[in-house]
């Protein structure tokens, strides 16, 4: 390429999503579930668990997720050695509870459950969590009602704040302008 090359910075005004943000995001997931009747919603490492908490984590062979009650504060599961990671992965503080190799990460979240009085409840499954975690909660929470999150994760996924909307905009400039 002949001559200079002038790049001005396209993502002035481009602001990360703030745990406020994060936390506004849990408050609309929790109003739909009691507008619908049900107790919780659990995700698993993947894009719902950082577009509710700011935990970027990759999927394994060993849970991390996080429980969101349809009251009260959410609560995140991870196993032992992970939990200083996870917690510098959080937007915001809240409860970690962890697992050791030898135990069962889905009677962690049984325990959550009950902690909230949510022994016979409805706990929402978000769409994409995998089939042995759910399979892992319906054994250790037998008494637990299983039903998708889509209503939940969706309620709040497909409304966008002006933050979320400004950042998509920046993102779409920078994309027109590296095609220019």
């Amino acid at each position: 390429i002949k001559g200079d090359i002038n790049l001005e910075n396209l993502t002035i005004g481009a602001k990360p999503i703030s745990a406020i943000e994060r936390k506004e995001r849990i408050k609309k997931a929790q109003q739909l579930m009691q507008n619908q009747n049900i107790d919780a919603l659990i995700l698993e490492a993947g894009s719902a668990l950082i577009y509710f908490t700011g935990v970027k984590w990759r999927r394994s062979e060993r849970f991390t997720g996080a429980v969101i009650p349809k009251e009260g504060e959410v609560v995140f599961v991870t196993p032992y050695f992970e939990e200083p990671s996870v917690r510098e992965s959080m937007a915001f503080d809240a409860e970690v509870r962890t697992w050791h190799e030898h135990e069962n990460p889905f009677q962690v979240v049984a325990g959550i459950l009950d902690d909230r009085g949510i022994s016979s409840g409805r706990l929402a499954i978000e769409e994409t969590i995998r089939h042995f975690i759910v399979d892992g909660i319906a054994q250790a929470a037998k008494k637990i009602t299983l039903i998708s999150g889509k209503s939940i994760t969706r309620g709040c996924r497909m409304y966008k704040s002006k933050n979320e909307l400004n950042l998509m905009q920046i993102a779409n400039n920078v994309t027109l302008e590296a095609y220019r």
